[in-house]
């Protein structure tokens, strides 16, 4: 497909690691009970700054030097150090991997255990799905982090994913009003297709578990603004309302107060990005939304929050995950849903709104099964790939076993064995040997 969106995946887990020639806690026990990858990294160095650096650099290592991923995308991995001492360029981010500390990350006290910790964020560099290396670099970097690292992943970690980027034809307003109507109104199919843990249809509001993915019809300035019904507000509506909207509208049960919201979404006020973006965000300037819009400003609508614009809508509420097949799946399905807002036409558009507001009257009668369901018609509706809708279709009916450091089946290939890292350099002992 023509003018196919970039994207970017953020993986958030837990880099565990030991002082010294302290004994391994796992020696014995088998990997996967303890929902952990296999290697362990060891270092003399103090838990702190030093300790800190060499976790990023064994990252940056594996990364920099596995043949595979570098014979499929040739990048280099910015740290923490980098960014200081080579005073790297905004531009110049998207072209590498970076790796640094996620301070939003916490463990829970039974789970600290016998191990230091480090939190991580690594971010992938801007990808184009129409590149055909593009999922076996997820694919593989994802594999790589599980296979060298001792990792974990908790509920406070996510998946995240940015679509579009600077070098991306930018989003127009009449985009954003196609995708955030159908995002509204989809909001409770696409959590299915996530964790329990991220809270699913509750009314989320900041809390351990769930404190960056409120959502987006519940916490957003559109759904917590009072709307007075004029008819001045009648009179200003666009034509696009008319022309994307309208029948559905008019044909779908009453849901006044819904109707009302999107009637605001859709006026003539709200005619430029910056307004769009302004009405879909919380009103908590530091309150990240399931879909997060604040990439998109361009003028000083927020000037605390956005100093740089970035072309970019990012989906927050994928679970932290290590499963490869997730982690390409989830992409491509965010990628399609924004393409599909933005080419769909007039009559596929007006389809799956007048669906979706159908659904919304008949909601609260609907089971956990029957949701996750539409939650996959949807994807198909879409235009998502039947290898994507199948495997989240396994990921719900599986109970979502599929989330984080399981070593068994063929598709998440073989165990390696428990190696030992001694200062970030390789070491071919098992650790029962060290």
């Amino acid at each position: 497909m023509d003018n196919q969106f970039t994207v970017g995946v953020e993986w958030e887990f837990f880099f565990y690691f030991i002082a010294g020639n302290r004994r391994d806690p796992w020696e014995g026990l088998d990997a996967p009970a303890a929902n952990l990858t296999q290697p362990l990294f060891r270092t003399d160095k103090a838990w702190g700054f030093g300790a800190r650096e060499e976790v990023h650099m064994l990252i940056r290592d594996l990364i920099e030097t596995d043949s595979e991923l570098q014979a499929l995308l040739p990048a280099r991995v910015l740290t923490h150090y980098t960014f200081y001492t080579e005073r790297v360029l905004t531009d110049e981010l998207s072209h590498h991997w970076s790796v640094k500390r996620d301070c939003s990350l916490r463990l829970e006290p039974d789970e600290e255990g016998q191990y230091l910790w480090e939190q991580v964020e690594l971010n992938s560099p801007v990808l184009s799905l129409g590149d055909p290396n593009v999922l076996r670099v997820l694919d593989r970097a994802t594999r790589l982090l599980k296979q060298e690292c001792r990792l974990k992943v908790n509920n406070r970690c996510a998946l995240q994913v940015h679509v579009g980027s600077r070098t991306d034809p930018a989003y127009t307003a009449l985009h954003l009003k196609k995708l955030r109507t159908l995002l509204w109104l989809a909001e409770e199919y696409l959590d299915r297709l996530c964790h329990p843990s991220r809270g699913w249809a509750d009314k989320r509001t900041v809390s351990w578990t769930n404190m960056y993915r409120p959502k987006l019809s519940a916490r957003s300035r559109l759904a917590e603004m009072d709307v007075i019904w004029t008819a001045e507000v009648a009179s200003d509506l666009l034509e696009d309302h008319r022309k994307w909207m309208g029948e559905a509208v008019r044909q779908a049960p009453p849901n006044v107060e819904l109707k009302r919201r999107f009637m605001v979404l859709w006026s003539d006020k709200n005619s430029t990005v910056d307004a769009v973006a302004h009405l879909l965000v919380a009103e908590n300037d530091y309150e990240r939304l399931a879909y997060n819009l604040r990439g998109l400003y361009r003028s000083a609508v927020a000037p605390t929050t956005n100093s740089q614009y970035k072309n970019t809508i990012e989906f927050r509420m994928m679970e932290g995950t290590l499963n490869p097949n997730t982690v390409v799946h989830w992409a491509k399905a965010c990628a399609q849903i924004v393409q599909w807002a933005r080419d769909a036409s007039e009559a596929d558009f007006g389809r799956v709104v007048f669906n979706l507001l159908l659904r919304v009257q008949a909601r609260a009668g609907l089971g956990t099964d029957d949701l996750g369901e539409r939650a996959l018609r949807l994807l198909e509706d879409v235009g998502c790939e039947p290898a994507t809708v199948g495997h989240f279709g396994e990921k719900m009916h599986g109970g979502h076993h599929l989330r984080c450091c399981d070593h068994s089946g063929p598709e998440l290939g073989d165990v390696v064995p428990a190696r030992c890292r001694v200062g970030g350099h390789n070491a071919d002992a098992f650790s029962a040997g060290v």
